[in-house]
């Protein structure tokens, strides 16, 4: 089956290869209808992956906006909206809402991905895997609201779901959970000791030879920690390597390249050197314009948070 291969390539690392897989499934048209819809979270994932976030939301909610088809069911969505789901199955249904969180939570739309994740976590948990990487994203969510008690608990949440087996677990989910736990303990009250499960995670992500997201994600969760405990030397050279390895992976317009922008802007304005902070404040705003969108929730969160760095050389 389709969804198999595509399954296998994405955890590889290989999400270019795997959204071309997807891509051609669903231009085909003689697929069974069943299976484009099991194919179109997968989609939704690897489009986010790749940096292609407008194209992410647009199909997103084109199917939510389908005709409900045979063997379906009308749901509830976070916030108690009506939606429909385009997935007869309960697996389906799990992968569909599962991606859709981290949709949302990659374009900026916290309160809208901690909501779905909190309502997917109970048709989660007869995976242990899957709940916590469910629960990582709603944490990822709370923290960026500025929740840190509700990300700490659901970090917690994450850990006991994730159990001792992450060491033999598929690499895509584990280490993202690893650096969520990360950037939350960041915050707490032993920041030195969240570095840990960054480097964690890095090191399961480094066991694959191919190269992936996942680690490039990892060092900028350990520049963004580094940061925020205001080393600036080890935040600047871990964002560094992070933004090499996603202009290598995908080139300029991603949201990690965004992200690496903006903590060495941060870098630069503690440092106080205002002219390279403004020009990486200036980096990341105009790759936010391509891979966001304007008007978007993430690209005005960039502007508000570089709003310093943008003024501060003038």
């Amino acid at each position: 089956m389709a969804t198999v291969r595509i399954e296998s390539l994405t955890l590889e690392g290989k999400c270019k290869e795997a959204l071309s897989a997807v891509s051609f499934e669903l231009a085909k048209g003689r697929v069974e209808r069943s299976e484009t819809l099991t194919l179109a979270p997968y989609y939704v994932r690897l489009l986010v992956e790749v940096g292609a976030l407008q194209k992410a939301v647009l199909f997103s909610d084109s199917m939510e906006k389908k005709p409900l088809p045979f063997g379906s069911s009308a749901g509830v969505g976070p916030g108690g909206n009506p939606r429909i789901m385009m997935f007869s199955g309960d697996f389906e249904r799990r992968v569909a809402e599962r991606e859709r969180a981290a949709l949302l939570l990659a374009t900026g739309e916290y309160e809208r991905a901690a909501a779905a994740a909190a309502a997917m976590y109970k048709p989660a948990t007869t995976v242990g895997l899957l709940a916590a990487y469910t629960k990582s994203i709603e944490a990822e969510a709370r923290f960026r609201l500025g929740d840190l008690a509700k990300a700490a608990a659901m970090v917690k949440v994450a850990d006991e779901a994730l159990g001792k087996k992450s060491q033999s677990l598929p690499l895509y989910y584990v280490p993202r959970i690893l650096y969520t736990a990360c950037l939350v303990e960041s915050r707490g009250a032993s920041p030195v000791d969240a570095e840990a499960e960054c480097q964690r995670g890095l090191t399961l992500a480094q066991k694959n030879p191919n190269s992936r997201r996942d680690v490039s994600l990892g060092y900028l969760a350990l520049a963004e920690a580094r940061l925020a405990r205001n080393d600036t030397l080890g935040s600047r050279e871990a964002a560094s390597h992070g933004l090499e390895l996603t202009l290598q992976l995908f080139g300029t317009n991603h949201q990690d390249a965004a992200r690496a922008h903006q903590i060495l802007a941060q870098t630069d304005l503690r440092e106080g050197n205002a002219a390279a902070a403004r020009s990486h404040a200036e980096a990341a705003i105009k790759i936010g314009l391509v891979v966001f969108g304007d008007p978007s929730p993430k690209l005005a969160e960039l502007k508000r948070e570089l709003a310093q760095c943008l003024d501060s050389s003038r």
